[in-house]
């Protein structure tokens, strides 16, 4: 049953599904995708089913060989963002790969991704931002934190086996606290994060205590975000 059309890039590497003529919910994406509704059909799905795998390899391999590059340099990074969502269970829609490493290595980082086909598109003080000009690849986004800080959130979490390697990520209760503090950085981010919050509290049951929960919102968060965050856990 026909309701749309899905137009994207060339190498587009994913599928998307329209559930129905209103909600997009694409499962697999490495490129930006396209979907133009064209008719006024109740429900339906669109499956693009011209996935082109070797376009997925490359990316894969790709972020092996930075992995590599970084290990090769003793640079230790933190798999944060949505694809660290994954080690629970959790899916979420995400254009780009969120990493978390040490401020002190930010020269070398920046070497290897160059070296590797990626740009610097953004920096500040605590955050790079890299971009490949394939269209197939996504940007990578890096939190900077100071090497304490760094060595307690990698000591403290364990390893995921993503889909492009074996990455550190945090322990549920700091990627928790990872979350809430951007939401006091950026209150446009309250909607989305306090949703993966509540999703990752329901996933992990009863290993972050109420208690502890409300240290961490009070010591990391905005005023109120406890409560928020109580009201759909509860």
């Amino acid at each position: 049953m026909l309701v749309g059309r899905i137009v994207h890039h060339d190498l587009l590497c994913g599928y998307g599904v329209i559930w129905n003529r209103f909600t997009i919910r694409p499962e697999f994406v490495f490129a930006q995708i396209y979907i133009i509704i064209t008719l006024d059909i109740p429900k339906g799905i669109i499956l693009c089913s011209n996935i082109k795998h070797h376009e997925r390899n490359y990316m894969d391999s790709l972020f092996h060989e930075i992995d590599n590059s970084l290990k090769k340099h003793n640079i230790s990074m933190i798999l944060i963002g949505g694809h660290a969502m994954q080690a629970y269970g959790i899916v979420r829609q995400t254009l780009d790969v969120d990493l978390l490493a040490m401020d002190k290595d930010v020269p070398k980082i920046k070497d290897i991704m160059k070296l590797n086909g990626y740009n610097l598109l953004g920096e500040t003080e605590n955050f790079l931002r890299f971009h490949n000009p394939e269209s197939t690849m996504m940007d990578i986004d890096i939190l900077l934190v100071d090497p304490s800080t760094f060595e307690m959130l990698y000591d403290s979490g364990s390893s995921f086996d993503a889909n492009f390697g074996k990455w550190r990520i945090p322990s549920p209760a700091h990627f928790i606290a990872l979350k809430i503090h951007a939401v006091k950085n950026n209150p446009h981010r309250e909607t989305r994060d306090v949703a993966d919050i509540v999703d990752i509290l329901r996933k992990t049951g009863s290993e972050i205590s109420t208690e502890n929960l409300r240290r961490i919102c009070e010591k990391y968060g905005p005023e109120g975000i406890y409560e928020k965050i109580r009201k759909f856990v509860s």
